[in-house]
């Protein structure tokens, strides 16, 4: 992986646009996206050794490739993650999977060139170490949303996307060879909560993780559970909340 451009993105301070839903039916199928894992992960750069006059030991990264549809934006929809594999080389070390989210607003004045901004920490993975040589399930319970539509209350489309966090330094990145992906790189590694633009970008590389995503179903409706007789609590898609 090699030293590239800065991304232009529009930096903006923008509220966190929340979504609820209920956990879709176990039956549900699951969508599987992200890279190919097929792809063997070369790259020998770590988060450390990248920018030329700071030091800084971790990193978070995200990639997509348009030509083959390769990347970290999950489908369309609210959603959760629900396992991740993440492909190592050699040397292996912590790592953490982030929701990203990003902000788009429709341009009146300037039709098919939205503003946009990004990027904030949504919420993160627990800390995994994968094996190396080797590809590493582990499962998440990561809540996510894709709008095709404008929020009703901010006007925003909300865009929640993953990344991969390294979490010590003289680990490499995983990541393969392919001219056609691009990448960008927050440093250092995201925390919830945190709110940056203008990540450090690239092109060449690919991150090998993949992710499963399940979509929500709705809510029950108050009403429908009052003629029931019966209390129906909300919880976070696909967290199971005990009934008391």
């Amino acid at each position: 992986m090699s030293a590239g451009r800065r991304s232009g993105l529009v930096a903006a301070s923008l509220a966190v646009v929340l979504g609820i839903c209920l956990a879709a039916p176990a039956s549900s199928l699951a969508v599987t996206f992200g890279a190919n894992l097929n792809r063997a992960p070369d790259n020998t750069t770590a988060c450390n050794q990248i920018l030329l006059f700071q030091q800084v030991d971790t990193c978070s990264i995200s990639s997509s490739d348009i030509t083959t549809g390769e990347g970290m934006h999950p489908p369309a929809g609210r959603g959760v993650i629900t396992r991740v594999r993440v492909r190592v080389g050699p040397v292996t070390g912590p790592m953490q999977v982030v929701v990203e989210q990003a902000l788009r607003a429709d341009n009146p004045s300037d039709p098919g060139n939205p503003t946009y901004a990004c990027c904030q920490a949504i919420r993160v993975s627990q800390v995994f170490t994968p094996q190396a040589n080797s590809t590493t399930a582990v499962r998440v319970n990561l809540p996510v949303r894709q709008d095709i539509a404008p929020d009703s209350q901010t006007g925003f489309y909300v865009d929640q996307h993953l990344a991969l966090s390294v979490l010590a330094p003289n680990v490499p990145i995983p990541a393969a060879s392919n001219p056609n992906a691009g990448y960008s790189i927050f440093f250092p590694h995201w925390i919830p909560g945190d709110e940056r633009c203008c990540p450090y970008g690239g092109l060449g590389a690919i991150v090998t993780l993949s992710a499963d995503w399940q979509r929500c179903s709705g809510a029950r409706s108050a009403a429908a559970a009052k003629r029931k007789g019966k209390k129906r609590k909300k919880s976070a898609c696909g967290k199971k909340r005990k009934k008391k």
